[in-house]
């Protein structure tokens, strides 16, 4: 297989330029000289084969917050429809997500996104792909669910998710983890209750709901 065309070449080298370059400095510090030294490139290449500074960032953060989405995407291809739901969960509350080159990226992001339409509504695209995906994968197992109970359930999962790899990172508590996925499966007994708490298969090594327990 031969080598990438220069241009796509450099293209990937200048985006990955700008993720460093935000892990680094932040997007207030994210410069053209900055991204071309991290990319290894001269300046003028940075505009030549990406575009002006608006431009280079929107492609990285675009790409990055991609890259997030198809982790769990492909995560959940091969598996059936029943399985999909513990595996989302270990997606959202595991390590994964909490890793700084994605944590820190997406606060990054979030800071910016209160100045920059386009990485507001990036950030939103991604957001509303897990919603949609987790949405169908609560659809599965709670398939008498009401469409509010549903929805409400969906939106405080994500609103944990969201939280849970800023709060690992500030060493909040050292029981996080256990806590923050407990605190996903009381949301969820809300629609175990619904169809008498029998529709979903507790994950291997979870701890039962009202058991008083930890994982």
């Amino acid at each position: 297989m031969g080598r990438p065309p220069l241009t796509e070449q450099r293209t990937e080298q200048i985006l990955d330029g700008v993720v460093a370059c935000i892990l680094r400095y932040g997007m207030a510090g994210t410069t053209r000289s900055r991204i071309a030294h991290q990319a290894g490139v001269q300046p003028s290449a940075v505009h030549h084969f990406v575009g002006i500074k608006d431009q280079v960032i929107g492609a990285a953060v675009d790409r990055a917050l991609g890259r997030v989405t198809e982790l769990a995407v492909e995560s959940l291809a091969a598996l059936a429809p029943a399985e999909r739901l513990p595996t989302q969960l270990d997606i959202l509350f595991g390590e994964t997500l909490a890793a700084p080159d994605i944590n820190q990226l997406i606060d990054e992001l979030v800071a910016d996104s209160y100045h920059t339409p386009a990485t507001r509504h990036a950030l939103a695209g991604m957001y509303r792909t897990f919603q949609s995906l987790l949405h169908e994968s609560l659809s599965e197992v709670y398939p008498d669910a009401d469409a509010t109970t549903l929805a409400v359930v969906n939106h405080g999962v994500l609103a944990l998710a969201h939280a849970s790899p800023t709060l690992a990172w500030l060493d909040f508590d050292p029981d996080h983890y256990a806590k923050v996925r407990r605190a996903a499966d009381l949301l969820l007994s809300a629609l175990d209750v619904a169809q008498g708490a029998t529709a979903r298969p507790t994950p291997a090594g979870a701890v039962p709901v009202g058991s008083g327990g930890r994982r």
